[in-house]
């Protein structure tokens, strides 16, 4: 229905002779148009409120999975891991787990993508997988011969975090090259403090460590983090436990006696030996006050 206001402004126009039938024509349309949008302002409104979170999530999905402009011919595909690295004991109930794949990307046409992990229906194997990008134009087009330096394997690592898991005994699945099933044991123990940890652990924010290291070599990591009061320190001694191929490293701190307690940052720095090694390949595990962890892989030669 047009508004009474168009009409009232159309006969006080016309009583002051600026406008004729066209003017009519004009501001009828305008009231028309005017009505009309506020129809469908209201139909729109009033389906967005029927539809709301899942059309929200409708578009979240397309537009998540949608491909690029310009990459329509990108593949994703699933790849293959050598390792999935994890402390098979040290978490408890209360822990934020974290695992770590290892592989190899088969060339530089690959780029990482998404990781992905399911509990299956035993309710106590977790199967990892882990997925890459296929660049299929320009020189990585289909038939396409590389340049040998574009044709070598491209190592990843990938944290993935799985989150709290009830207490028990876990399976780690994941799949290695030659259609391979892989699994390694998971322990999650019944926490004895309702506290994200048992120890009070420094924040640690880096853990260097050189990829290579040659066999027979000493081993050293460096870890640097934050103190955040004046009343704390790093122990003297920071533990040290190797589980298989995973050092597990334990920055506990200790309580300055007789120091008043204030909110300070100051950054720390300490190296750890690991000790030597054999052939391999190895994941440095380091334990965190934030309830996450810092993790690297270095292979022995």
């Amino acid at each position: 229905m047009i508004d009474r206001q168009f009409i009232h402004l159309y006969y006080d126009l016309m009583s002051s002779k600026l406008i004729g039938t066209l003017g009519l024509v004009i501001i009828l349309t305008s009231g028309f148009y005017a009505s009309l949008t506020r129809s469908a302002s209201n139909h729109s409104q009033n389906f967005m409120a029927r539809t709301g979170a899942k059309n929200t999530q409708a578009r979240s999905l397309a537009s998540q999975f949608a491909p690029l402009a310009g990459h329509e011919l990108d593949e994703r595909i699933e790849v293959s891991l050598q390792a999935v690295f994890a402390p098979s004991t040290g978490f408890d109930d209360n822990d934020n787990v974290e695992v770590v794949a290892h592989g190899d990307l088969p060339n530089s046409c690959y780029t990482l993508a998404d990781s992905f992990f399911e509990i299956l229906e035993d309710g106590i194997t977790i199967d990892i997988h882990q997925y890459a990008t296929l660049q299929k134009e320009g020189i990585c087009a289909q038939g396409a011969a590389l340049p040998p330096h574009l044709s070598m394997l491209v190592p990843f690592t990938r944290d993935i975090t799985i989150g709290r898991l009830n207490a028990a005994d876990y399976v780690i699945q994941y799949h290695k090259p030659g259609s391979i099933t892989a699994r390694r044991a998971l322990q999650i123990t019944r926490a004895s403090a309702p506290t994200i940890d048992e120890n009070p652990y420094a924040i640690v924010t880096n853990a260097q460590v050189g990829d290579v290291q040659v066999a027979g070599d000493s081993i050293t990591v460096t870890l640097s983090g934050l103190l955040n009061s004046t009343c704390t320190e790093l122990t003297d001694e920071i533990q040290v436990i190797k589980q298989n191929d995973v050092y597990v490293i334990l920055p506990t701190l200790k309580v300055k006696p007789e120091i008043m307690c204030a909110q300070m940052l100051k950054p720390f720095s300490r190296k750890v030996e690991l000790g030597k090694a054999i052939g391999g390949e190895f994941l440095v595990h380091v334990r965190s006050m934030n309830g996450q962890s810092v993790n690297r892989v270095f292979e022995v030669q």
